[in-house]
């Protein structure tokens, strides 16, 4: 089993829409639309590892059966760039009570250009701050912001080499995919 977690901006969607699907070992078993509800979105209080594999399960049991591995995939499992990546060591451990044989894959990229893509895509949904002020907002403490430290990559397959084992994690490079 393959647990690919983005970063954003590092050609998930390719990956989605063209590589893994058109792998002839590899079957899809999930992206976005059922990991986030099943994995991301619970409030702690209702984070049930048992219920989510058991939403996976079947696709799992599909792939196995037909001698494919299932690929589960979504960039938002790095947590979210604009938000500081808040809760990505939160779903770090949910991955691990979910999926405890995982291999993971982190795709990276050159920090200043993907700081860069991640800002257009701010402004393309609609923000309105000026650059200096998404990368330096004002902090009260009530939500998270942007931080320039969600893109220090090394913490975060850190922390997956310690949860999954050193072997069973995967760093690529967004500009050697290209």
């Amino acid at each position: 089993m393959l647990v690919h977690i983005g970063y954003h901006k590092t050609g998930s969607t390719w990956l989605q829409e063209a590589y893994f699907p058109r792998h002839a070992g590899i079957s899809l078993a999930g992206t976005s639309g059922g990991l986030l509800p099943a994995i991301v979105f619970p409030h702690d209080f209702d984070f049930s590892p048992e219920q989510a594999r058991g939403r996976f399960q079947p696709a799992i049991d599909e792939a196995a059966h037909r001698g494919l591995t299932p690929v589960f995939s979504s960039e938002r499992l790095s947590g979210t760039p604009h938000a500081g990546g808040y809760d990505s060591v939160r779903i770090a451990h949910r991955l691990l009570e979910v999926f405890p044989e995982a291999q993971i894959v982190i795709v990276v990229r050159e920090q200043a250009s993907a700081i860069d893509s991640t800002y257009r895509q701010y402004v393309k949904r609609g923000g309105v701050c000026k650059l200096a002020d998404y990368l330096d907002p004002p902090r009260d403490g009530r939500m998270p912001l942007f931080r320039l430290d969600h893109f220090r990559y090394d913490r975060l397959a850190a922390l997956y080499s310690e949860l999954f084992g050193r072997g069973q994690v995967h760093v690529l490079v967004f500009e050697e995919l290209r």
